[in-house]
């Protein structure tokens, strides 16, 4: 009797298991015109919530998660624009790791908070310029390195956007390290030439001086 008290009861928990998840997640998709919008996935009190996409006024698209209609969780943005952005979202905007791709061939690909990009990124150009490191609200800070077309390269500190503190930026095979302030060396340093001479100097009316 035990025995059959024990089966009995196994196959009423894997019953209700295997129920639990598909009651919990019963909808039936719909589509509503909301504001301008083109909305289709499951709605809770109005609103969606779970899978669903948006179709903007302007063209855009967006295809994804929904919290309480809000974009949460993973979702890509599809802009009229030809731009797209990949990733993670919280709150409505971009929040976590992520890919922005441009029409011109420009592309992101790291952190982001509050919709900006922050924390460890790398963007690289169409052209041929390249940024790996940190970022904070959208600009390139803290420690970095900069790759420009033309084959100069920076890594150290970063500002605002600019090389700006400990650096060491390379030039045609010759290597300069010194402190940055708004892109430019400035104070004591040296240089490294391609040859594999060091010279040691000062930076004096934005030009190396040996010695000085």
């Amino acid at each position: 009797m035990k025995k059959n008290n024990a089966a009995w009861t196994s196959h009423a928990i894997l019953a209700i298991v295997l129920s639990g998840p598909m009651i919990a997640s019963a909808c039936e998709p719909e589509t509503r015109v909301q504001q301008g919008q083109t909305q289709t996935g499951c709605f809770v009190d109005d609103v969606l919530h779970g899978p669903g996409t948006v179709r903007f006024a302007n063209g855009d698209i967006y295809e994804g998660s929904f919290d309480r209609g809000r974009r949460a969780g993973t979702g890509t943005l599809q802009f009229a624009d030809g731009r797209r952005y990949a990733g993670a979202w919280a709150d409505d905007r971009p929040e976590g790791r992520g890919v922005f791709t441009y029409p011109n061939g420009d592309r992101y690909e790291g952190g982001y908070r509050r919709g900006r990009r922050h924390g460890r990124g790398v963007l690289t150009t169409h052209a041929g310029a390249r940024y790996d490191g940190e970022w904070v609200s959208d600009r390139e800070h803290g420690r970095g390195r900069r790759e420009w077309p033309d084959g100069r390269v920076y890594e150290g500190a970063f500002r605002d956007g600019r090389p700006h503190g400990a650096g060491r930026l390379t030039v045609e095979g010759a290597v300069f390290e010194f402190r940055f302030e708004g892109g430019r060396p400035v104070g004591k340093g040296s240089v490294t030439t391609a040859e594999g001479a060091v010279l040691t100097g000062s930076i004096v009316g934005g030009r190396f001086v040996p010695g000085g």
